[in-house]
């Protein structure tokens, strides 16, 4: 019997399904592949999106909230009742809101500017007649500082155990220095709830030692002799604790002191000049503050004015009133 030819039993085996299936996941030749026909990635992603559905896409953004159309009377009401941190807030939403809200606080801080002028008006006029009326006091408490002698305070030294008035004009200087113990610290007492306000607080003394020590020192006795210039630089806390102290003890009088020491006397003077000039200085130092801290507020806010005015009006309009903002935020 004859065998089957080359040709006829290729025919059989690319017949048969499983055959099919080897030949169709089998590695190409180079020859089919030159057959295949080629495509561009442009013709093949277009082939590609055609057989897929478009996916939706879904916006991350929350959508803007619409407002209700209000007429712009109903608004200036409505903003006119805002506490002025609202009203900003407000001028942040849309354009006729920036409009309607510069209205209001252009209305609302010339009213303040004018009343702040008046103040600081009123507050300079008050500060100048005060420093005409004090200007005396002060030369007559500054006069007691300029012939400071030396001889005082090394009699007042030599004690070994001085009497209480005199160490309680010693410790009054060494306050007005500066000289900071942890026995002279403010010490809190505890009492019953029967007793009185001006005893819950007690200032512990300094010991005489501690007091002899500071005063001995020659940078105690520069600062005595330079007193004159150097009570406009004292703390005014070290004064008011200087002021309980006098204010509370009965026995530093100038009377008292003349009898126990002259020395603890003349030193008496020399604090009690202390004390008086710097409550005078402070009075006239706070009243300065004052009209300096009103006229920065002043500044900054004819400052938010303008700019606020400004940005409303444009560029080719001037901000010198609020008739052409009044009329532009009409007109949105």
């Amino acid at each position: 019997m004859n065998s089957p030819s080359r040709g006829s039993a290729q025919r059989s085996l690319s017949a048969s399904p499983r055959n099919r299936t080897s030949t169709i996941f089998s590695s190409p030749s180079p020859k089919s592949l030159l057959k295949m026909p080629q495509f561009s990635t442009t013709t093949l992603h277009k082939k590609l999106s055609a057989d897929t559905a478009p996916v939706p896409v879904v916006s991350s953004s929350k959508p803007r909230p619409s407002f209700p159309h209000l007429p712009n009377e109903l608004l200036l009401i409505l903003f006119e009742s805002m506490p002025t941190k609202h009203v900003c807030i407000m001028r942040c939403i849309s354009k006729r809101y920036s409009a309607l809200a510069t209205v209001v606080l252009l209305a609302r801080f010339e009213t303040k500017l004018v009343e702040l002028g008046e103040k600081i008006t009123e507050a300079n006029r008050i500060y100048r007649e005060t420093e005409r009326e004090k200007h005396g006091d002060l030369s007559h408490y500054r006069a007691y500082l300029r012939n400071v002698s030396l001889n005082e305070l090394t009699e007042a030294i030599w004690y070994s155990a001085p009497p209480p008035e005199l160490q309680t004009v010693c410790e009054c200087l060494c306050i007005l220095k500066g000289v900071d113990s942890s026995v002279a610290n403010r010490r809190k007492v505890q009492q019953s709830f029967g007793d009185s306000v001006e005893d819950y607080f007690v200032d512990a003394t300094m010991p005489w030692p501690t007091i002899k020590k500071c005063m001995s020192r020659y940078e105690f006795k520069t600062w005595l002799m330079n007193l004159r210039v150097g009570v406009d630089f004292i703390p005014f806390a070290n004064v008011k604790r200087v002021e309980r102290i006098l204010m509370v003890d009965p026995q530093i009088t100038y009377d008292r002191l003349r009898e126990v020491s002259m020395a603890g006397y003349r030193l008496l003077i020399l604090v009690a000049a202390c004390w008086q000039y710097c409550t005078i200085a402070e009075d006239l130092r706070q009243k300065r503050n004052d009209c300096y801290s009103m006229e920065q507020t002043l500044v900054r806010l004819q400052k938010f004015v303008s700019h606020v005015g400004r940005k409303c009006d444009g560029p080719t309009m001037k901000s010198s009133g609020s008739s052409s903002v009044i009329a532009k935020a009409a007109i949105c």
